[in-house]
């Protein structure tokens, strides 16, 4: 992958994670708007064996409509679409409450991941200022997992994400707890990516 690739997957992790975090300040206090609608499958050359969903509730958490957050979920199906040529699915939802400090973000793609160590590292590295970024498990879907921790707009924020040679994703916690975050991650991953 060309170092321009690298930089702006990287810049476009930082300012997604941003936009999120602002949006979620910006929500506190708020409630949930209307549904949005889900991005749509790009057409595959071959049958796709893993396909991105975005189910009603993850991990316990209903789903979020709210409009003012429809726009970070668009910059992150976006980059997702620029690191995954060739992908067949790919979504990014909101889900719980910025209130309550249950809300999560994810944002996933299906499609081939040619190396996906590398692409899992250059998403982290650009990330923003993340400590304790660390290999975790990547549960039962496999390939390579990793979480780590920041703060943006006044929030902790803790990133996972997972690679696989044909799948990418994230999910994104705000104000979690920290021993709670590598069983979640596993859990929402297996309800957003299934086999086909």
């Amino acid at each position: 992958m060309s170092r321009t690739v690298k930089v702006g997957i990287g810049a476009l992790a930082l300012a997604v994670v941003a936009g999120i975090a602002v949006a979620v300040v910006v929500v506190l206090g708020a409630g949930d708007g209307e549904p949005a609608a889900s991005a749509s499958p790009s057409p595959s050359v071959e049958a796709p064996r893993r396909r991105i969903i975005a189910p009603d509730s993850v991990a316990g958490r209903v789903r979020s409509y709210d409009p003012r957050l429809r726009n970070i979920d668009e910059q992150l199906i976006a980059a997702l679409k620029r690191t995954v040529p060739g992908l067949t699915t790919v979504d990014s939802q909101h889900y719980g409450d910025a209130k309550a400090r249950t809300l999560v973000t994810f944002g996933a793609a299906a499609g081939p991941v040619k190396d996906p160590a590398a692409t899992l590292d250059e998403w982290f590295d650009g990330a923003f200022k993340l400590s304790g970024v660390a290999p975790t498990d990547p549960g039962p879907l496999g390939g390579v997992a990793k979480c780590g921790q920041g703060t943006t707009s006044g929030l902790t924020v803790h990133a996972c994400g997972w690679a696989h040679e044909e799948s990418l994703g994230f999910v994104y916690f705000y104000e979690a707890n920290p021993g709670d975050v590598p069983a979640t991650f596993i859990q929402i991953r297996n309800e957003v990516e299934q086999l086909t």
